[in-house]
């Protein structure tokens, strides 16, 4: 019994990780923890929702679409509400995340209301018997497309040279610019929201 929860909490563990990871991700950009962070990933989850459920659309172009929404989404706030208070004190920010969660979730809530809304089942994948233990077809995929995700953040962000450039931008944005980074590119915009985003479709099953 022990083992088959242990096993059944590993996708829905792996989903909390690469929503942590995200979350850092806006933390290392802004040194200010995004308080409206969960309700930016409700925002992507219910993307997919109504792309698939309410339009039809095939699970994987609903994700894909809902991934490129947000992460437009999150260049106009960087744009919008970021860029103009970065100058100002650390609860400016705060208060700003707090406000865009409580916008994120009010709109979901007038909408669909409290009620949990049921999504389709996308994966339809047989269970694998390991002796007494039973592990879904969803938690295999789950699984498998985060370890996808960490594995393609930590290679961008270590391997290559935009990541290198996003780091260094990250530690000090007035040396970035001494050195000739264009520290206002839209790729520094777009990731502190991409990651967050890419865990949209992985929970909206």
């Amino acid at each position: 019994m022990l083992m088959q929860l242990t096993v059944s909490g590993l996708a829905q563990g792996a989903i909390y990780a690469l929503i942590a990871l995200s979350l850092t991700v806006v933390f290392r950009a802004t040194t200010v923890v995004n308080f409206g962070h969960g309700d930016f990933v409700l925002g992507g989850a219910f993307g997919v929702y109504v792309l698939v459920v309410m339009l039809g659309l095939p699970f994987l172009p609903s994700a894909i679409a809902a991934i490129v929404l947000m992460f437009v989404c999150g260049v106009l706030i960087s744009r919008g509400f970021i860029n103009p208070i970065k100058a100002g004190p650390h609860i400016g920010f705060a208060m700003m995340s707090i406000s865009l969660g409580y916008i994120f979730r009010g709109t979901t809530r007038s909408i669909w209301g409290r009620e949990v809304m049921p999504m389709p089942r996308v994966f339809d994948m047989p269970p694998v018997f390991v002796g007494d233990i039973v592990i879904t077809g969803d938690a295999m995929i789950i699984s498998g497309i985060v370890a996808v995700l960490l594995a393609g953040f930590f290679i961008v962000f270590y391997k290559t040279s935009i990541g290198k450039i996003i780091q260094a931008v990250y530690q000090s944005e007035r040396g970035a610019t001494l050195i000739g980074i264009n520290v206002g590119g839209r790729a520094r915009d777009g990731c502190d929201c991409r990651y967050s985003h890419c865990t949209d479709f992985v929970a909206a099953p």
